[in-house]
């Protein structure tokens, strides 16, 4: 019943709170696919995993963390972490900063 008089009075919903987490995702994993495609000579499209998104008490920033594995042109595999922050205003999600560490070859 407390949930419901939160969504009532117009409380933030746990849908709500995915869908920025999905927003925040899809901007991320579009500039960890674009910045190795572009930075390293791969085969393929990279893979990302971001189990980590944080979203700012005040729900107009963001931090994410994760790794992206891609493979090169002779069939092996590399993995690097990343970290992302940027900003959201109201259904716009933009990466503001994204630092990934060299892809080290996974043996």
């Amino acid at each position: 019943m407390f949930c419901f008089l939160l969504v009532g009075c117009g409380g933030e919903t746990d849908e709500t709170t995915k869908s920025i987490n999905d927003e925040i995702r899809s901007a991320v994993n579009a500039r960890a696919v674009s910045t190795v495609t572009l930075q390293y000579n791969t085969s393929g499209v990279p893979t990302v995993n971001i189990p980590s998104i944080n979203v700012s008490s005040d729900g107009t920033s963001f931090t994410a963390s994760g790794k992206v594995t891609v493979k090169d042109n002779y069939g092996d595999t590399y993995s690097g972490r990343f970290d992302a922050e940027g900003t959201i205003s109201g259904d716009n999600v933009k990466v503001t900063d994204f630092d990934l560490e060299t892809p080290k070859k996974v043996r």
